[in-house]
């Protein structure tokens, strides 16, 4: 699995849009979070923790505490629109 920190912007945009094609097949619901949000980075920081203690692969772990700690650096932060 390629480090998220060394994927470019479109590698990393490739890499979603692959993602919200399988998931408009299935017409599953999904939530979307933004770097912007500040409730973003410590969301995700969670999800990765559940993940852990139930036991998920650590590689998947690991690329949703690259994204939690991307997200942190994002320079802007709102309250979600």
């Amino acid at each position: 699995m390629n480090n998220l920190r060394d994927m470019s912007h479109s590698e990393l945009m490739q890499r979603n849009n692959d993602i919200l094609n399988k998931i408009n097949l299935t017409e599953e619901p999904f939530f979307v979070l933004r770097a912007q949000d500040v409730f973003a980075a410590s969301l995700v920081a969670n999800w990765a923790n559940h993940a852990s203690w139930a036991g998920l692969p650590q590689d998947l772990v690991d690329q949703a505490n690259e994204i939690a700690i991307r997200m942190s650096e994002w320079p802007t932060k709102k309250i979600p629109d």
